[in-house]
C-alpha cells in the first residue's frame, strides 16, 4: 500500500505540475521566478550580491545560489523556471517522507489532496522549502534530538522569518521537560547558529548593512493585503458605511486596501498579530496538555495567517502542509476532523480559484464594484480559516487524544 500512496502523490503532483505550465496559472505566477533568476544570474556573473536591491532573506538567497550553477549550462529564465519546478517537485516528496515517518503512509493521501486543491502556486514559490525545514525541525524534536531540531528551525527562520513564532514553544517544552539548563543551551545554540550564518552570508556575498536592512524591512512596508482577514473586515465596514469598497493601493509588489477607510490606526493593524500571538501562547500554555506540540504549532501558525496584515496566497501553505501530520484515522472516525479537513480543502481551492485564476476580476470589485461574488467568496474563505482556528483550539482545550 505504501507504494500506492506514493504513486497517488506522484500523479497528483504531476497534474498540478502540468497545470503550472498552463498560461491560466503560469502568466500570473511566473513573475517571482524572474526575480529569483535575476538574483541567481547576478551571483553567477559577480560571485557576490553587493550593490543590488534584494528583498529575500539569507536562506532563500542561499537556495537560489545552490540552484544557480545550472544556469552555466543554459542561462535563460525558462531553464531556471524548470530548475525551480524540479526542486519543488523533490521537496514535495521529502515532505511526504517526513509525514510518513511522523504519522503513517496513509497520511500521504491527505497531503496529495491538499496539493491538488492548493494548485500550481506551490511550484512558483519557495514556501515548500520553508515547510520542509520546519517539518524537519518538528521531526527531530519529536525524536528527542533537540539540538538538530533547533538548527533546522534556525535554517527555516533564515529562509522566511515566520517560523520564529515556534521557537518560544519549543523552548518552553524543553524547559518543562528538562529544566532551565536545557532552555539556556538551546537558546544559545539557536542564536549562535543564526548569527554565524548571517555573518558568513554578509561577508561572503559582500552584502552591506543597508542592503540587509532593506531586505528585512521590505515586507513590513507592504500594504494590508487585499485577500486577508483584515482586508475583508475593512472592506465590509466600508461597504456598510459608504456603500462602496475601499480603493486599492500597490506597494512592494502587493495589492492592498487603502488606509482611507480604516476604522483603526494602521500601527494597530501592523502589530495586532504580535498581541494575538501572545494571547494564544498564554492560552495554549494554560491547557493541561500543553505538550501537544502539533496542535499548538497549527494554532500558532493560523494566528499569524488570520491576524497579520500580509496575506499572500502562498502563506496558506505554511498551515495546510502541516495538517497531514494529524492522524489519518481521526479524519474518518471524528466529525470534527472531517469538518476540519473539508474546511481546509475549501480554503485551498477558493484561494487558488481567486488567485491566480480570477485575480484580475477579483481586483475589479475594488475598482468598480463588479465581480462581487469573488469578493464574497474570499470573505467566506477567511471565515473558514477562523472556523478551522476555532476547531483546533477547542480540540486542544478538551485534551482529546
Amino acid at each position: 500500500m505504501r507504494r500506492i500512496y506514493y504513486l497517488i502523490l506522484f500523479i497528483c503532483t504531476t497534474v498540478v505540475l502540468l497545470q503550472a505550465i498552463h498560461p491560466a496559472w503560469k502568466d500570473h505566477l511566473v513573475f517571482d521566478v524572474y526575480t529569483y533568476f535575476e538574483r541567481s544570474t547576478y551571483f553567477i556573473n559577480h560571485l557576490n550580491l553587493s550593490n543590488i536591491a534584494n528583498e529575500y532573506h539569507p536562506g532563500a538567497i542561499t537556495f537560489f545560489i545552490l540552484l544557480s550553477p545550472f544556469l552555466l549550462i543554459n542561462p535563460s529564465v525558462e531553464a531556471f523556471l524548470n530548475i525551480i519546478l524540479s526542486a519543488n517537485f523533490i521537496l514535495i516528496f521529502l515532505i511526504a517522507y517526513m509525514i510518513e515517518r511522523l504519522t503513517a503512509s496513509k497520511n500521504i493521501l491527505i497531503f496529495s489532496l491538499l496539493i491538488l486543491f492548493t494548485g500550481p502556486i506551490i511550484f512558483y514559490r519557495f514556501e515548500l522549502l520553508v515547510v520542509c525545514l520546519t517539518m524537519a525541525s518538528y521531526y527531530f524534536f519529536k525524536k528527542n534530538l533537540a539540538l538538530v531540531s533547533i538548527i533546522f528551525l534556525g535554517l527555516a527562520v533564515l529562509t522566511k522569518l515566520y517560523p520564529i513564532i515556534y521557537l518560544p514553544y519549543f523552548l518552553f517544552i524543553r524547559f518543562k521537560e528538562r529544566g532551565l539548563k536545557e532552555f539556556v543551551k538551546l537558546s544559545l545554540v539557536f542564536c549562535t547558529f543564526v548569527v554565524s550564518f548571517l555573518l558568513a552570508y554578509l561577508l561572503l556575498l559582500q552584502i552591506g548593512l543597508t542592503e540587509f536592512i532593506y531586505s528585512l524591512n521590505y515586507h513590513n512596508a507592504k500594504p494590508v493585503g487585499v485577500e486577508g482577514v483584515w482586508a475583508s473586515i475593512i472592506s465590509l465596514f466600508s461597504i456598510i458605511t459608504t456603500g462602496s469598497p475601499p480603493t486599492l493601493v500597490a506597494g512592494n509588489r502587493t495589492w492592498g486596501v487603502s488606509t482611507e477607510n480604516f476604522f483603526l490606526p494602521l500601527w494597530i493593524i501592523d502589530n495586532f498579530w504580535i498581541l494575538a500571538i501572545e494571547i494564544i501562547y498564554l492560552l495554549v500554555l494554560s491547557f493541561k496538555k500543553s505538550s501537544k506540540l502539533l496542535e499548538s504549532i497549527l494554532i500558532i501558525t493560523l494566528t499569524v495567517l488570520i491576524f497579520s496584515k500580509l496575506s499572500a496566497p502562498q502563506y496558506l501553505i505554511w498551515f495546510l502542509f502541516l495538517l497531514p501530520l494529524i492522524s489519518f484515522e481521526k479524519y474518518l472516525n471524528n466529525v470534527r476532523y472531517t469538518f476540519l479537513l473539508l474546511l481546509s480543502l475549501s480554503v485551498a481551492f477558493l484561494s487558488q480559484y481567486i488567485y491566480p485564476l480570477n485575480y484580475d476580476n477579483f481586483l475589479q470589485f475594488f475598482n468598480n464594484g463588479s465581480n462581487s461574488y469573488l469578493f464574497y467568496l474570499n470573505v467566506f474563505r477567511n471565515i473558514c480559516l477562523i472556523f478551522i482556528f476555532y476547531i483546533l483550539v477547542m480540540k486542544l482545550n478538551k485534551n482529546e487524544d
